[in-house]
């Protein structure tokens, strides 16, 4: 028997997991990913975790109802406190803010840096997602753009350069990622700019040109232009400056579409 369909949110996520051994899923909730990547021969073997019992319990009853007990382990721990170095090559996190998402990265650093590949998906400050990967060195490529129910969401695909398997890649995305920085500062955006646009909106969103995130920026643009006049009416320049640097990254971002 066979897991439902998947979401748009979730399918979007299952869309960049590799092919892998082992497929952690970090706040399974009802582990349907860890399903659908089993089913689909995507990972050979999963373990679904989540710190709270409840969706454990309704994680281990859609398990067992599709057979796949010998295949994915489901466990109670936060976080990735229940992982050993090594054990999982992919490890997804999805549905959390960027903050936790970061906490748990940076409370369980030998766990993540022994990863092959991170598949993420914050639900909010994503730019501190992406900061978090480079300092752990890991390479962003691939990312995708979904809406579900009136809410935005992004996924992130980053890799570990310290595995030679996944240099040819990791070179093709930063080759990609240099070209769009050349092309912003072709339209007259400054370094800075861009790489607010690329943490805020992620970089191969916008070489991608995905549609749904081109409407959002638009309104995002609208948004943050009616804000800055109200701030300039009540003449409060602190906040004014701060909310024209991120109209700038969205302004920047939006340059990718002009082509």
């Amino acid at each position: 028997m066979r897991e439902k369909k998947l979401s748009e949110r979730l399918a979007a996520v299952a869309e960049v997991i590799p092919a892998c051994e082992c497929l952690s899923d970090i706040g399974c909730d009802h582990a349907y990913l860890s399903i659908w990547a089993v089913e689909n021969a995507v990972a050979k073997s999963a373990i679904a975790s989540d710190v709270r019992p409840g969706p454990l319990a309704h994680a281990r009853k859609n398990v067992e109802r599709v057979g796949l007990g010998d295949k994915i382990a489901i466990k109670q721990f936060p976080g990735a406190e229940g992982l050993t170095p090594g054990e999982a090559d992919c490890i997804l996190i999805s549905g959390m803010g960027g903050h936790l998402t970061s906490d748990i990265i940076s409370e369980s650093e030998e766990v993540f840096k022994k990863a092959k590949t991170l598949v993420l998906e914050p639900q909010s400050d994503m730019y501190l997602v992406r900061e978090k990967l480079r300092e752990l060195s890991f390479v962003i490529t691939g990312e995708n753009y979904v809406e579900e129910r009136g809410k935005s969401y992004q996924v992130i695909k980053a890799e570990n350069n310290a595995f030679s398997e996944n240099i040819p890649e990791i070179r093709r995305a930063l080759t990609a990622v240099d070209d769009a920085y050349t092309k912003a500062s072709e339209k007259e955006f400054t370094r800075e700019e861009a790489e607010g646009a690329f943490d805020y909106f992620g970089a191969f969103n916008l070489i991608n040109k995905n549609k749904l995130m081109g409407v959002f920026l638009l309104e995002k643009l609208k948004q943050y232009e009616d804000i800055m006049k109200a701030l300039l009416k009540k003449k409060d320049e602190k906040k004014y400056e701060e909310i024209k640097k991120v109209h700038g990254f969205v302004a920047c971002a939006l340059s990718f579409y002009e082509d």
